[in-house]
C-alpha cells in the first residue's frame, strides 16, 4: 500500500511550508521514509480549472469540490482505478481502512 499526501494552499492558506510537512505527518504515526512510507507530493490545486490532473481525474469519477485537503481521502486499486473518495462528512479511519481491506 502506498499513501500519497497532496499539500494545498487553497484552504485558508493553512498549509505548512513543504519542509515542515514530514515532521507534521510523523506526529500522526505516518512515516515519510522507509519501505512503508507516505510520499509527499508537491503542493497542488485540487479545485477549479488549475486543478492538478490527478484531482481532475478524481472529480470525474466522484464529482464535487474538495472541501478541505486534510479531509480528502481517495483509495485507488492496484490498477490505478479510483474505488473511493471520502470527504469530511464520511471520513473516518474505519471507513477508509474498510475500503482498503476490500481491495485484498
Amino acid at each position: 500500500m502506498q499513501i500519497f499526501l497532496w499539500p494545498s494552499d487553497e484552504f485558508g492558506a493553512e498549509e505548512l511550508p513543504s519542509g515542515e510537512i514530514p515532521a507534521f505527518v510523523k506526529k500522526y504515526g505516518l512515516s515519510t521514509d522507509g519501505e512503508e512510507r507516505c510520499t509527499i507530493m508537491e503542493k497542488a490545486k485540487t479545485n477549479g480549472a488549475g486543478a492538478h490532473p490527478v484531482w481532475k481525474l478524481v472529480k470525474q469519477a466522484h464529482p464535487g469540490d474538495v472541501e478541505w485537503n486534510f479531509a480528502a481521502w481517495c483509495v485507488f486499486d492496484g490498477e490505478g482505478k479510483l474505488v473511493g473518495r471520502f470527504g469530511m462528512r464520511e471520513l473516518s479511519r474505519k471507513v477508509v481502512e474498510s475500503a482498503i481491506r476490500a481491495l485484498h
